[in-house]
């Protein structure tokens, strides 16, 4: 036991970034960036929303998985 205190940044890029993209989604809506959309793209339908400013990270391509129902 020393008096050091360790204190751990749990706040990375991805959070900060999941954050911000929640300004442009509604409740219940998933709302992506372009590369988690490259990873997506085979497996869920995805609507490219256009390119927004987010704090941090410049100009991104956003898209939101669409309701296929």
């Amino acid at each position: 036991m020393g008096i050091q205190k360790y204190v751990y940044d749990i706040f990375g890029p991805a959070v900060n970034l999941a954050s911000r993209l929640q300004e442009f989604s509604e409740p219940m809506q998933i709302t992506v960036q372009n590369s988690v959309a490259n990873v997506l793209k085979d497996q869920f339908d995805l609507e490219h929303v256009g390119k927004k400013a987010i704090r941090g990270f410049g100009e991104q391509d956003i898209w939101q998985l669409s309701d296929s129902n």
